[in-house]
């Protein structure tokens, strides 16, 4: 299911990034240059939220090179073809996502919940370096994190070696931008969301490993050279695919949220109630709407929800993930849940022992009528029924 939530609806923007990168690689002074140039940025608008990322170092660098060229000579530099053009497709760039943003995210009204859902991952002056390596880690599989680091400044300053350094510009403005607007809070920095970093690392990285088969073919000459670079890229990234997919940090079974409420719906009574962990409302609001149980009083928890902080206070299993103690805490201990009869909880967790063990001593330590009458595991989570004996 985290293929469909971490990587399908993302995977759009890394592909318009790169999209974008390609169409701008065919950069000229035309006009037909310029209107594919702006109707890419304008499809990339309505699917991708970091075409803006993309945007800017082209724009920069695009004015950089003009300034450069006239020397600041502003009545030769305005007559000229190629600066009416640049004036034009980036006038037309920032009219489409001021339109966007009148039409989409001004006065949003999820703006204030998307906040709150995020807020661990806007980026602090304390946060910052452990925030990205973790980001890192998730995007290669964590491995040696610090080698990665430094084979990427390593990249970035190969990239200052080519005659053009726009890639070197786009590198550094496309993740710097990003880093500033998550310092004010304006977008996150998590593992699905900067999937679209991989076409700069694919960009620094290649570039470092062209460079040094280029030292190291040097003596022959250049189209065998480049033949055998290209084959021994392919060959690289083919094995290190191969060793590291097995420790690809997202699973691939198929969703748990259906089966589970599948399982409460067919064994629901009045008077129930469902807590069920989750990372995300619409993980379960997903499948209720679409095919609706017969239970209509449900808890839904996820990592930031402020009323399962009372809870924290008390002992964690350390056999279990903090997210499932603290709904385990919640489900016996919160007295709103007392008053009814049976209750169905559910926590991303296969460790049933574990979880059973958990709610017995916390039951005991309340001293309530309540007992654990089952626990099964569903997938890759643990849903256990509680029954109330005081309650009819």
């Amino acid at each position: 299911d985290k293929i469909n939530s971490e990587i399908k609806q993302y995977i759009c923007e890394l592909f318009f990034t790169v999209l974008l990168l390609f169409v701008y690689s065919y950069k000229n002074d035309s006009l037909k240059y310029t209107l594919i140039f702006c109707a890419t940025v304008l499809v990339g608008i309505f699917n991708s939220n970091v075409i803006c990322f993309a945007l800017l170092p082209m724009g920069l660098y695009d004015g950089w090179q003009i300034l450069r060229k006239y020397k600041l000579n502003f009545k030769t530099m305005f007559s000229d073809k190629e600066t009416k053009l640049f004036c034009l497709r980036y006038s037309l760039c920032l009219l489409f996502l001021v339109v966007y943003y009148l039409l989409f995210l001004c006065n949003h009204p999820l703006k204030e919940y998307m906040n709150n859902y995020w807020n661990n991952y806007f980026i602090t002056a304390q946060n910052i370096s452990p925030l990205i390596d973790w980001n890192l880690k998730i995007m290669y599989f964590d491995i040696k994190i610090k080698i990665i680091n430094w084979l990427f400044v390593a990249g970035l300053i190969s990239l200052l070696f080519i005659k053009n350094k726009f890639l070197f510009v786009f590198s550094v403005v496309l993740i710097g931008t990003h880093i500033v607007f998550s310092y004010f809070k304006l977008y996150p920095v998590s593992g699905r969301l900067i999937l679209y970093w991989y076409s700069v690392t694919a960009v620094v990285f290649g570039n470092l490993l062209y460079q040094i088969l280029k030292i190291i073919f040097y003596p022959l000459k250049k189209k065998y050279a480049e033949i055998l670079i290209t084959l021994i890229g392919v060959l690289l990234i083919a094995a290190y695919w191969l060793h590291y997919y097995p420790k690809l940090p997202l699973s691939f079974h198929r969703s748990s949220e259906r089966p589970i409420l599948m399982t409460i719906s067919q064994k629901y009574k009045p008077n129930d109630l469902a807590v069920l962990e989750s990372i995300g409302y619409g993980k379960y609001s997903r499948y209720y709407f679409q095919n609706p149980y017969p239970f209509y009083h449900y808890s839904f928890f996820h990592s930031d929800d402020k009323e399962l902080e009372i809870e924290t206070s008390l002992p964690m299993d350390k056999d279990l993930p903090e997210m499932s103690n603290k709904i385990l805490n919640y489900s016996i201990w919160n007295e709103k849940l007392y008053k009814y009869n049976r209750l169905w909880v559910c926590v991303r967790t296969p460790n049933k022992k574990a979880v059973e063990h958990r709610l017995n001593k916390l039951i005991k330590q309340k001293q309530s009528s309540q007992n654990v009458e089952k626990c099964d595991i569903i997938s890759d989570m643990t849903l256990c029924l509680i029954k109330n004996k005081e309650q009819k």
